[in-house]
C-alpha cells in the first residue's frame, strides 16, 4: 500500500443528504494541515546506559505525517540531569530529515539518569507534550551514596467512557488505567458501586495496569469504584457522571473487519437527531459519513481501515451545529509501513579483537538513511522503544505508554487488543476541533526554517552615503582550524545584512569590513545567528529514571572500573624516543603542496613566500607588493582601497583562498595574514573568460602559519552547529602503539551516515571487536524516501 494519505470516503447512511457540512470539516482541516504542518522525532542512539566521561552517539529521524519532514532544517537537543537541571545544549544540521550528533556525558556526573529533551524550533509553537524525551540511564563506576528517604509508591486509578461520556441507559465501555508516582502501571482489581453501596459490576486489569469493563448508567446514580492499592489499602475513585443527553461511540473489531456504533439517547435534543462522522490520520480526513436518527437511536456501519495509512485514526462525532460531542482514538496497523533490511555476515568474529564484515541489504531499490548500532551483547539493549513504536505511537499519543515497542513485536490479536487498551486509555490532542472549524491558526511565535545556520547583522548609525558607495559587507569567517570563508553580504536600506543556509561547526571568527570604505567609528556592528537562544536556569520536569536489567548493569559498572583504571595507567605511560629521517622539500613546495590545488598547483607562476618573507610586512597592500615585483603586471591605484591590474592589456583575475573575487577585496587583506602569492601568466584557464589577464591568487594563512595573524579588522565570535565527536574504531591490521591498552568499548561499532538506493542496495561495513564482548547485540534504524521504516535487531553470539 501507498503510504500517501489518498483516501477519502464519503458514506451516507439511511439518508440521502448532501455530505456539505462533512465537505465543510475536510477542506478546514487542509487549511489547518497546511500552515500547520506537525513533526514529530525519533533518535536512534548508539547504546541505552552510559557512564561518566563517555560519549553519547545519536541519529535524530524527522517525519510528518507518513512523509519525511522538510518543515525544518535545525535540530536542537537540552540535555538535563535527573533532577531536570539544565546541562547543556547540543544543535546539528538536519539533512534529508535526519540529523547526527554527539554529547559527552560530563566527567563528574554523579546522577543516575539523563534526560533528553529534543524538538526543532517550529515544534514549539505547539503542544510541548509532543516534544521528544527520553531518560537515558547512567551508570555511575562505584556505588553512589543515597541520600534520599526512599518514596513510597502512591498508585493513581483513572477511568476513560469510550467515546467520551457515558449517557444514561446506553450499555458503553469504561476503560481504566492505574499507574504509580513513577508512571509505571500497576495492577488492581475491585468493584464498582453505586451511591447505596451496592455493586454492580467488577473489574480488574487486563494488561499493563489497563482494563476495560461494561457499564449501563441508571438515572441519577453516581458509580464510585472500591480498589486495594499495592499496600493493601482500600482506595475509592469517582466514576465520570452520566449525562441524560448525548451520544455513545463504540467500535467493535471481529475477524479483522471493523465497525463503529453510534446510539443516542431516547430523548435526545434536535442537535443529536442527524450527526456527521469523520475519521481523521495525520491532519488528514480519510472518511466521512452523515448518520441520520430520525427512525433510529442506533447506527452500525463499516470502517474500511484497511483503505488507511497505519497510525493512530481518531473517529470523531459532530452535531448538526458542527460541534464535536463525541470522539475515539483508534490505532490502524496494516503493517505497510515496515521496510525489510537484513544483514549477511562475510565474516563473523567474537573473538578477541576479531575482525568482522557484514552486508547490509536492503532488497528494495528505494533511497534509506540508515544507523547502525552494534554493541556488547552481555548487556541487553533498550527493547521498550524502537523507530516504529516512536514514529508511529509515542509520537502522536499525548501522555506516556508503558513499553511501546511491545505492540510491534506481533500482529497477533492478543496484542492488538491490547493496544486498543492504550488507545481508550490514552488522548490524542494535535489539533483542537474548535480552532479548525473557526479557521482559527495557532499563535506562531517561530517560523519555520528558511535554511540551516544564518548570519544576521545590523550597522548602526550608517549615513546613507555609506550604504551606498559600500553596498558590500565583506566577512571573513575563520574557524578553529584556520579553514575560511569569504562572504560579501549585501547592505540594505537599514544598514542590515545577512547570508543564509551555512554549516559551520563550533565557534568562528567573523571578520568585518565595509566594501570600499571604512566603518564610521562612531557606528556599531551587530552579528548573531538564527538559532534559539536559551536559558540555562530552565528546568525540567524529572519523569523518572529506570534501569531494568541489573546484570547487565553489574557488568557495566565492571567495565567502567576497568576503563578508569586502564586510563590512569596510560597517563603515566610514556613512548621511547623515535628518531624520523626524511628527505627536506623545498619550502616553496611546502607551501605549494599546503596551500594549493587542482588548477592552481600546477602552471607557469611566479611564487611568492609571504609567510616567511620578513620584508614583505612593509608593503601596504598585495597590489604594492605586487607592483614591485611582477615584471609586466600593471597595477593601477595600489595605494588605494579601489585598485585595478591588467596584464598584456587584459584584466586580470583574482582568487582569495582559490575563491573567486574582485581586486578590492584582494586590497583589504592585511600582508600580515597573507601566507603565499602565485602570480599566473596570461591565460589562466582557471578563471572565467579564458583568464586572457592571467590570475594572482593570494593564500591567508593557515595552520602553523596562523600564529600572530591578524587581518587587521574588526571581529566577533559567532556560535555554529555543535561539533560531532568522530566515533573511534581502531583497526587492528595496522600495528598502533596504544592498541597495548585493553579495549574496553561497549559500542563497538556505530555508523549513522549508511545510505543505501536503487544503484547501491548493500553496504559492507567492517569493524574489530574488543577484549570483552563475546556476543553482540546489532541495532540497524533508517527511513526510506517513501516514509517506510527499517528495524532490525539481532543477537550475535
Amino acid at each position: 500500500m501507498n503510504r500517501k494519505i489518498l483516501v477519502i470516503t464519503l458514506f451516507a447512511m439511511l439518508t440521502a443528504i448532501s455530505g456539505i457540512h462533512a465537505q465543510l470539516i475536510d477542506s478546514l482541516l487542509g487549511v489547518y494541515d497546511a500552515k500547520v504542518p506537525q513533526e514529530k522525532i525519533h533518535i536512534h542512539f548508539d547504546n541505552h546506559i552510559y557512564t561518566p566521561g563517555q560519549t553519547i552517539w545519536y541519529k535524530a529521524y524527522l517525519m510528518k505525517g507518513v512523509d519525511l519532514s522538510d518543515v525544518s532544517k535545525n535540530f536542537y537537543i537540552d540535555w538535563f540531569d535527573t533532577n531536570g537541571k539544565f546541562i547543556n545544549r547540543t544543535i546539528t544540521p538536519i539533512i534529508g530529515a535526519s540529523a547526527s550528533g554527539s554529547f559527552t556525558v560530563p566527567e563528574k556526573f554523579s546522577g543516575s539518569g539523563l534526560q533528553v529533551l529534543a524538538y526543532t524550533k517550529w515544534m514549539l509553537n505547539f503542544d510541548s507534550a509532543f516534544l521528544f524525551h527520553q531518560t537515558i540511564s547512567i551508570a555511575q563506576p562505584a556505588a553512589m551514596p543515597n541520600s534520599q528517604q526512599a518514596i513510597v509508591p502512591v498508585t493513581t486509578l483513572q477511568f476513560f467512557p469510550e467515546g467520551g461520556d457515558m449517557v444514561e441507559n446506553i450499555s458503553s465501555i469504561i476503560a481504566f488505567k492505574a499507574i504509580n508516582t513513577a508512571g509505571l502501571p500497576v495492577n488492581v482489581s475491585g468493584k464498582i458501586n453505586n451511591k447505596n453501596g451496592q455493586a454492580v459490576a467488577n473489574f480488574s486489569t487486563e494488561h499493563d495496569g489497563m482494563g476495560k469493563v461494561y457499564l449501563v448508567p441508571a438515572p441519577g446514580e453516581a458509580y464510585i469504584a472500591e480498589w486495594k492499592d499495592p499496600l493493601g489499602n482500600t482506595q475509592f475513585t469517582q466514576l465520570p457522571l452520566a449525562k441524560t443527553k448525548g451520544i455513545i461511540l463504540s467500535v467493535h473489531k471481529e475477524s479483522g473487519s471493523w465497525s463503529f456504533s453510534v446510539e443516542r439517547a431516547v430523548t435526545g435534543e434536535q442537535q443529536f437527531k442527524k450527526v456527521i462522522v469523520v475519521a481523521t490520520m495525520y491532519q488528514h480526513v480519510v472518511f466521512r459519513a452523515v448518520v441520520n436518527f430520525l427512525e433510529k437511536k442506533k447506527v452500525t456501519a463499516h470502517l474500511p481501515v484497511i483503505k488507511f495509512p497505519s497510525g493512530v485514526l481518531q473517529l470523531t462525532i459532530f452535531d448538526i451545529n458542527q460541534q464535536p460531542i463525541a470522539e475515539r482514538v483508534l490505532f490502524v496497523n496494516n503493517e505497510e509501513y515496515r521496510l525489510q533490511a537484513d544483514i549477511h555476515f562475510d565474516t563473523l568474529s567474537l573473538e578477541k579483537r576479531g575482525k568482522n564484515v557484514y552486508e547490509i541489504d536492503v532488497p528494495d531499490s528505494i533511497a534509506t538513511s540508515i544507523s547502525l548500532a552494534i554493541t556488547d551483547g552481555e548487556e541487553g539493549y533498550d527493547t521498550t522503544r524502537n523507530i516504529l513504536s516512536q514514529l508511529l505511537l509515542s509520537g502522536e499519543i499525548k501522555g506516556h505508554i508503558h513499553n511501546p515497542a511491545y505492540y510491534f513485536s506481533s500482529t497477533d490479536d492478543r496484542i492488538a487488543d491490547q493496544l486498543d487498551l492504550v488507545m481508550l486509555t490514552n488522548g490524542w490532542r494535535r489539533f483542537i476541533w474548535e480552532h479548525v472549524l473557526q479557521s482559527k491558526i495557532p499563535l506562531l511565535t517561530y517560523l519555520r526554517d528558511t535554511g540551516f545556520l544564518s548570519i544576521e547583522g545590523k550597522i548602526d548609525k550608517l549615513s546613507d552615503g555609506k550604504i551606498k558607495k559600500a553596498e558590500f559587507v565583506n566577512l571573513i569567517l575563520t574557524a578553529k582550524d584556520s579553514s575560511k570563508q569569504f562572504i560579501f553580504a549585501p547592505l540594505k536600506v537599514d544598514g542590515s545584512f545577512g547570508q543564509d543556509n551555512l554549516v559551520l561547526f563550533d565557534t568562528t571568527k567573523v571578520f568585518f569590513q565595509l566594501n570600499r570604505t571604512a566603518l564610521p567609528g562612531r557606528s556599531t556592528i551587530h552579528i548573531n545567528n538564527n538559532f534559539l537562544p536559551f536559558d540555562s536556569t530552565r528546568r525540567l520536569h524529572n519523569r523518572g529514571v529506570f534501569l531494568s536489567d541489573t546484570s547487565g548493569l553489574a557488568r557495566i559498572k565492571s567495565i567502567a572500573d576497568e576503563q578508569k583504571r586502564a586510563d590512569e595507567l596510560m597517563k603515566q605511560a610514556t613512548l621511547k624516543e623515535v628518531i624520523v629521517r626524511t628527505k627536506v622539500k623545498p619550502r616553496r613546495e611546502e607551501l605549494n603542496d599546503m596551500y594549493t590545488g587542482g588548477l592552481f598547483r600546477e602552471g607557469q607562476s611566479r611564487d611568492f613566500n609571504i609567510v616567511d618573507d620578513k620584508q614583505a610586512g612593509n608593503y601596504q597592500s598585495a597590489f604594492a607588493f605586487l607592483q614591485a615585483k611582477v615584471a609586466g603586471l600593471q597595477i593601477n591605484n595600489a595605494y588605494s582601497p579601489n585598485p585595478s591590474a591588467t596584464w598584456r592589456r587584459a584584466t586580470v583575475s583574482f582568487f582569495l583562498d582559490e575563491f573567486p573575487v574582485d581586486a578590492a577585496t584582494i586590497a583589504s587583506i592585511p600582508m600580515t595574514s597573507i601566507a603565499y602569492i602565485k602570480a599566473f601568466d596570461p591565460p589562466f584557464f582557471g578563471a572565467s573568460g579564458g583568464g586572457a589577464g592571467g590570475a594572482v591568487a593570494v593564500y591567508t594563512k593557515k595552520g602553523e602559519d596562523t600564529k600572530n595573524m591578524s587581518f587587521g579588522l574588526d571581529h566577533t565570535l559567532l556560535p555554529g552547529y555543535t561539533p560531532v565527536k568522530q566515533f573511534y574504531s581502531p583497526n587492528y591490521a595496522e600495528q598502533q602503539v596504544n592498541f597495548s591498552q585493553a579495549d574496553l568499548r561497549r559500542t563497538v561499532y556505530w555508523n549513522p551516515y549508511i545510505h543505501t538506493s536503487t544503484g547501491n542496495k548493500k553496504v559492507v561495513v567492517s569493524f574489530y571487536n574488543n577484549d570483552i564482548s563475546r556476543t553482540l547485540q546489532l541495532v540497524l534504524e533508517g527511513l526510506a524516501d517513501d516514509g517506510r521504516m527499517i528495524h532490525f535487531n539481532k543477537l550475535l553470539k
